[in-house]
């Protein structure tokens, strides 16, 4: 039988599925089920600072079986009750903890309080955060500088376990913002997060979310997803080359079956994050899990790093 482990940032996953931030990571009783249900690691909620009820509703429609709409708004209990949701929490698989504020001091103070609970940390840039009245609301990763000074800070002082830099495809060059992550010393890149969007209800005749915009995610954003991660692939390339460093890379977005996950490990991401996909049925993972086995099977694979990258040689002077 193929093997599905995989290491990504010294963490040592038994498969490349790591559960995605936001889907069922918000109670110690739902990571534990994750776990049982064979997730190789699991992204808790974004956690921040201080308790957020996030938006209006509705915050989550479903459009068609492979479009999600959703304008969440980090609802989370804050860093203080997650603490002590996390804190008799015993698992067998890595934790990574999301964090989100619009600060890098404020992003310092959360990851200093969650890192001892944490097998490592998610820097999640990609939802929006304000800017002085009267500016237009934009995203940490859309902005290179702003993106540097946080995961500078955060590194700085974070030296004992990893730090992931969770990035949007809602930029005109995703490279510079990788390579501004990389400069600032982040360990992993994950991305894409959510494609924004929204939708209209015909019989209200109105935006069918709460927050009127939102973010869409499902199967329908994968190929955008793919070109994104072979963007960034390029630039953590390059960046191993010049200095002899690897940064591992996580791909995420629309990610539905097994074959899709292996799509993303020809581009060579290092392991996959999943989310949509587990709406509708939680023993995805292990359906998951025995395609991509099947198709290991198929070509005479025995692990990942066998097949890992293969595809990016078609792209490497195009992306």
């Amino acid at each position: 039988m193929p093997s599905l482990s995989t290491t990504v940032c010294g963490l040592k996953l038994k498969n490349p599925f790591i559960v995605a931030s936001g889907i069922m990571g918000g109670s110690a009783s739902t990571i534990r089920r994750l776990e049982t249900l064979g997730a190789g690691a699991v992204v808790t909620k974004t956690i921040t600072i201080k308790e957020r009820e996030g938006y209006p509703g509705p915050t989550v429609v479903e459009i068609s079986n492979d479009i999600l709409l959703n304008a969440m708004g980090l609802p989370n209990p804050g860093v203080k009750k997650f603490k002590k949701e996390l804190e008799d929490l015993e698992l067998t698989i890595p934790l990574i903890v999301s964090i989100s504020e619009e600060s890098p001091e404020e992003f310092v103070k959360l990851a200093k309080n969650l890192t001892p609970l944490a097998s490592a940390l998610e820097l999640n840039l990609s939802c929006p955060h304000p800017e002085p009245k009267g500016k237009k609301k934009i995203l940490i990763a859309q902005d290179k500088e702003m993106t540097y000074q946080v995961v500078k800070k955060v590194k700085e002082e974070i030296q004992e376990i990893p730090i992931f830099v969770k990035l949007s495809p809602s930029v005109t060059d995703i490279k510079e913002i990788v390579h501004a992550s990389l400069l600032a010393g982040a360990d992993g890149i994950t991305l894409i997060n959510t494609v924004p969007a929204l939708d209209i209800d015909l019989n209200f005749e109105r935006p069918v979310l709460g927050n009127l915009i939102g973010g869409q995610s499902g199967h329908s954003i994968l190929c955008i997803a793919q070109r994104k991660v072979a963007e960034a692939k390029s630039e953590l390339l390059q960046w191993e080359r010049e200095k002899g460093r690897k940064v591992h890379l996580i791909g995420c977005g629309g990610i539905s079956t097994g074959y899709d996950a292996v799509k993303f490990h020809l581009i060579g991401v290092d392991a996959v994050q999943i989310g949509t996909v587990l709406k509708n049925d939680l023993d995805v993972i292990e359906r998951m899990k025995k395609e991509m086995e099947q198709f290991m099977s198929l070509k005479g694979y025995n692990s990942i790093q066998d097949f890992q990258g293969k595809a990016f040689k078609y792209l490497e002077n195009v992306v």
